[in-house]
Formats: structure tokens, C-alpha cells, sequence
């Protein structure tokens, strides 16, 4: 009987020190949680803003590592992920900086649905010459499962050019 709990105590450690988070995991997560944290507190934002805010930050988050959450099945207690190296590609990658406006135009697309029905998208973003500086998305638009990269380069350039002109309002 001593034997058995003794094994089962091994087996308990063994999936603890299995399941636990890396260091790096564990800073990505904090660093997630923080900015969705200052999301939610901050007063210049409406409710409305915070919505799209938190959705622009975990769709970079989400296309920046690649996180196939829309693969992933929750059983009981274990959430499983389905990650076949082929399945996930991206197709188009299109990024102008709009310096008259401070801002950062990109379209993706890949093979897979990034989000429901959606499988290329665009979104602005706050930026300068370096970089994207902020995550709250200024601007959004689906291209629903459009994957033509000349396609997407001619409604991109559209975007990038109702930007430039005021066509295009962007939330601040």
C-alpha cells in the first residue's frame, strides 16, 4: 500500500514539473496580461474602443507566434492543440508605414481560417519609421477567405490610399 501512494506522489510530481510553465511562457503571459490590464482600466477608452483594442492586441499576439487556437479542443479538464507542420502558411504579407498619419497598414493572409470565415485581414496600427509602437487597432477590415496575393496587394494599396486621403476614419 506505502508503494502504490509513493508512486502515485512520482506520478503527481512528474505532471506538476510537466505542466509548469516556462520562464519565457510565463513572461509572455504577464506581458499579455498587462496590456490587456491597461486596456481595460484606461478612462480615455469607451467600451466600444476596449472591444477593439483587446481584439487588435490577441490578434497580434495570435498571428505574431502563430498560436492555432482555432485548432485547439478542450476534453474535460485538457486542452488539446492539433498542430500538423503543414497547416498553417502564410500566404501574403503586406506592411506600408503611412508617415502623414503615424500609422502602420498590414494585410496578411494565410491557408487556414485566422478567425472565423477569415483567412486574409487587414488592420492599421499606431507606429513610426521603426515599428509598430502601439497594439490597439485603429482600423480593421476582413478580406473574409480571400487569398489572392495580387488581390489583396490592389485592396491594400485601396486602404493605404483612403488612409492617406481621410476616406478611412481611424479610431483614436
Amino acid at each position: 500500500m506505502e508503494r502504490k501512494e509513493e508512486e502515485a506522489q512520482e506520478t503527481r510530481e512528474e505532471l506538476e514539473a510537466s505542466t509548469e510553465l516556462s520562464a519565457e511562457t510565463k513572461a509572455a503571459l504577464c506581458a499579455l496580461i498587462k496590456e490587456l490590464d491597461e486596456i481595460l482600466r484606461s478612462p480615455k477608452l469607451t467600451d466600444s474602443q476596449k472591444v477593439v483594442s483587446i481584439e487588435a492586441l490577441l490578434y497580434t499576439w495570435i498571428t505574431a507566434n502563430k498560436l492555432p487556437i482555432w485548432e485547439a479542443r478542450r476534453e474535460g479538464d485538457f486542452v488539446t492543440v492539433e498542430m500538423p507542420s503543414e497547416r498553417w502558411k502564410q500566404l501574403v504579407y503586406l506592411r506600408n508605414y503611412v508617415p502623414e498619419k503615424g500609422v502602420w497598414v498590414v494585410t496578411v493572409a494565410y491557408n487556414r481560417e485566422i478567425s472565423p470565415n477569415t483567412c486574409a485581414e487587414t488592420i492599421v496600427l499606431k507606429g513610426n519609421e521603426k515599428g509598430i509602437t502601439d497594439q490597439n487597432m485603429l482600423y480593421y477590415e476582413s478580406h473574409g477567405r480571400t487569398t489572392d496575393e495580387k488581390e489583396l496587394k490592389k485592396r491594400h494599396e485601396e486602404i493605404v490610399r483612403k488612409i492617406r486621403e481621410g476616406e478611412i476614419e481611424l479610431q483614436s
